[in-house]
């Protein structure tokens, strides 16, 4: 994949890293955004074999903080879910 060639011939890792990591979270979305930054987290584990290991440590924290935050996310979700549903059922 062109990540590994990027990440390989980087002039500088961290703003290479920098930027990927502003970037795993998507700006606009339709559906819920718990499932598209789940599905994002593959692009962190793909690198724990990494030969750097400046890339392989940064994909592990990262991982292990998007997770976090897929979790928070995804109850928000499910909480908002619910209360839309309530406030729908109050109007008919």
């Amino acid at each position: 994949p062109l990540v590994y060639t990027i990440l390989k011939n980087a002039s500088n890792l961290n703003d290479i890293l920098s930027w990927r990591t502003r970037t795993i979270l998507p700006n606009a979305w339709i559906g819920e955004q718990s499932e598209i930054l789940q599905s994002r987290l593959i692009l962190f584990k793909n690198l724990y074999e990494n030969d750097n290991y400046e890339i392989r440590n940064w994909a592990k924290n990262q991982h292990s903080y998007y997770e976090k935050a897929f979790l928070k996310i995804r109850d928000f979700e499910r909480i908002a879910s619910q209360q839309d549903r309530k406030r729908n059922e109050s109007f008919e």
